[in-house]
């Protein structure tokens, strides 16, 4: 961002309405101008139609032979409860082969069903069953799934737990980032109540049980913003060493939006809470148990690397080059991947960034068609880079609309 839409967007930040009013206004001014080519890796694959979603979890196997991915037969338009994602994963030297696992009604663009490994040979998915969300599991030899009782949000490295939360309230807060599907609890309208928040689930058991709740949340190192919000819960991870837990607490106050990052220590369920002024959006952990998040401290806007999971010593990494919001995944514990919103050009970037030297890399540069600029908040259709890495880093997918469709790329780097 510039001087002047890094100011602009300093003070709309907690007004997100107005911020992608103004936002789509000044994009259009600039639409009359010709629009910049591609700047794309050498030998990048292409899956038309395929997109994985989030930033926080890697498609790929842990032999990089299979890459998951989900597969839409819509046009674009917000999903109904009858629109299905089919999923699977692509194979073959050059993830030439698709191959189906299943259909689920538990999905949106922005994380998909939450698809991902529990093993090299299963994956786990979000779906809809008579009147309520559940997981099922699968096996890439197209098994029989099994089906858990509770829809996952993130799964630990060791596959034997996930997080997860309320799909409705996040749904109703934030719109095409939960499901479509309502079903019912009585506590949907409560604004911080104790009977939910951020949930663990037994993967062997097929047991949940609630870690935090959001009267907690509200009642623990409160702030006078939080009076009368609605509080709720999103975008949780957990560390490599499966000993922590992080999620992103959130309160709504009419248009004022706040944001803070959270982790807790699942062994002393004691709660860590960032330095961060009203703003967080995006974070990633890497295998030092290190978080490098996006976020507000002392009123600058930066990717800022907590150096522990306490969140108390922090440094801003690749400031000011990199400015603006981004997703951000490690390639190992000093690279990292982040993208860019489309810009002005309606070019979205991705960089490689190295939290040692602080160097960043273009990896490559897309053009965003208008007709993928969300036009409204219930109509969250936009697609984000959401850049992710393989296991050993050698490999990098990213979603992408630069040619006129949601496409799953991937390239070797």
């Amino acid at each position: 961002m510039n001087k002047i839409e890094s100011f602009v967007y300093g003070h709309l930040k907690n007004n997100p309405l107005l911020k992608n009013y103004i936002r789509n206004i000044y994009q259009s001014v600039f639409d009359i101008f010709p629009r910049k080519k591609d700047f794309l890796p050498d030998n990048l694959i292409i899956k038309p139609n395929s997109f994985f979603g989030f930033h926080d979890q890697s498609p790929f196997s842990n032999d990089n032979k299979f890459i998951l991915s989900n597969y839409l037969r819509m046009p674009l338009r917000m999903p109904t409860d009858k629109d299905f994602l089919e999923v699977g994963f692509y194979s073959g030297d050059r993830f030439e082969n698709w191959n189906f696992l299943g259909t689920t009604y538990a999905w949106n663009y922005h994380k998909g069903s939450r698809l991902q490994w529990i093993a090299n040979n299963r994956v786990i998915y979000n779906d809809w069953e008579k009147d309520h969300y559940v997981s099922k599991i699968c096996t890439t030899d197209g098994g029989t799934a099994e089906t858990l009782e509770y829809p996952i949000d993130s799964v630990a490295s060791n596959g034997e737990l996930a997080s997860s939360f309320c799909y409705n309230r996040l749904e109703l807060m934030m719109p095409g980032y939960g499901y479509v599907h309502r079903e019912k609890e009585s506590d949907i309208e409560s604004k911080c109540p104790e009977s939910t928040g951020i949930y663990l689930i037994s993967l062997k058991k097929n047991t949940r049980k609630i870690i935090c709740s959001l009267k907690l949340l509200n009642d623990y190192l409160h702030l006078d913003s939080m009076n009368g919000a609605f509080h709720f819960v999103t975008h949780s991870s957990f560390s490599m060493d499966n000993r922590f837990l992080a999620f992103l607490h959130r309160w709504y106050n009419g248009m004022q939006r706040n944001t803070r990052l959270i982790v807790i220590d699942l062994l002393s369920n004691e709660l860590y809470v960032s330095p961060t002024d009203g703003m967080v959006s995006h974070y990633a952990w890497n295998n030092k148990g290190q978080i490098i998040a996006f976020c507000s401290i002392n009123g600058i806007y930066s990717h800022v690397l907590f150096e522990d999971p306490y969140l108390k010593n922090y440094r801003r990494v690749a400031y000011p080059m990199l400015n603006s919001d981004g997703h951000q995944h490690f390639l190992n514990n000093d690279l990292f991947v982040t993208d860019t919103y489309p810009n002005r050009m309606r070019q979205a970037k991705l960089f490689l960034v190295d939290t040692q030297n602080q160097e960043t890399t273009l990896l490559a540069s897309v053009n965003s068609p208008k007709k993928y600029q969300s036009p409204s908040e219930n109509k969250h259709w936009c697609c984000d880079l959401h850049p992710r890495a393989s296991k050993d880093g050698s490999y990098i997918s990213f979603d992408s609309v630069h040619t006129g469709c949601r496409s799953q790329c991937i390239f070797k780097i």
